[in-house]
């Protein structure tokens, strides 16, 4: 099963996130749009419209393993998005995304930019996508301690992107999931809102809850991100997987 939540946050005036909800493929993602007056927005569109024509039920998958399916979406979505920037003149505009696709005993996620993926297993959280960012490169690079990132000037500085480049190339991976085992797609608006330990103590507390569901969840988090600020646009989607059928 599956959940989603999208707002607007507090301080934007534009909603430039938007979700992949793809029931039929198992498909579920987050594009956050970037370049603001509304271009954002369009480039935001512009590759969820590219991703739900990719897996649409009546084309034939072009490659049966899961994880190279998404990268090759996330590849489409780039042309989409430098065609978006083509037609509408905004020629600064893009778009950071993230995917998963849960299908039986393979859980496949590809990323490009500061989307992100989560997997909570057994009270633990742990994110498979890779940011690509300025800071987690500095942090990879040890140019960066981890206390800072907070007072960090350039927090929303993205290495990878759809259209910033005429070809991308997108991380990406493939985990054995587990009965129980919740994923989270999200954008850097609830992340940036919540770190790693806050957005885990917030999982613990929710899926404690009798009857909470991915969408409670999804719809939980955002709060939570509003609460503490909602500076940016926040999209979430959940699914939880309860066989592997």
């Amino acid at each position: 099963t599956w959940g989603q939540a999208l707002d607007i946050g507090r301080k934007r005036a534009f909603q430039e996130d938007a979700l992949v909800t793809l029931g039929h493929a198992s498909v579920f993602g987050v594009v956050d749009g970037v370049g603001g007056v509304a271009s954002g927005e369009v480039m935001a569109a512009a590759a969820v419209t590219s991703v739900q024509e990719f897996f649409a039920p009546t084309r034939e998958p072009p490659n049966p393993f899961l994880e190279p399916l998404l990268v090759q979406a996330i590849k489409g979505a780039n042309s989409a998005v430098h065609e978006a920037q083509r037609l509408s003149g905004h020629r600064g505009g893009g778009a950071t995304i993230a995917l998963m696709q849960l299908s039986g005993r393979l859980v496949s996620v590809a990323n490009l930019g500061d989307a992100r993926v989560y997997q909570w297993r057994n009270d633990t959280l742990t994110q498979l996508s890779t940011d690509h960012s300025l800071v987690y490169e500095l942090l990879r690079a040890g140019k960066l301690k981890p206390e800072e990132i907070p007072s960090f000037p350039h927090k929303g500085v993205v290495t990878r992107a759809l259209g910033l480049q005429d070809t991308v190339e997108p991380f990406s991976v493939t985990v054995f999931p587990e009965v129980g085992d919740l994923y989270l797609a999200c954008s850097d608006g609830l992340t940036n809102m919540l770190d790693d330990r806050q957005l885990a103590a917030h999982l613990r507390l929710r899926l404690g809850q009798q009857g909470c569901t991915p969408h409670d969840l999804a719809v939980g988090l955002v709060e939570e991100a509003n609460k503490a600020g909602g500076h940016d646009n926040i999209s979430v989607v959940a699914a939880s997987v309860h066989s592997l059928d």
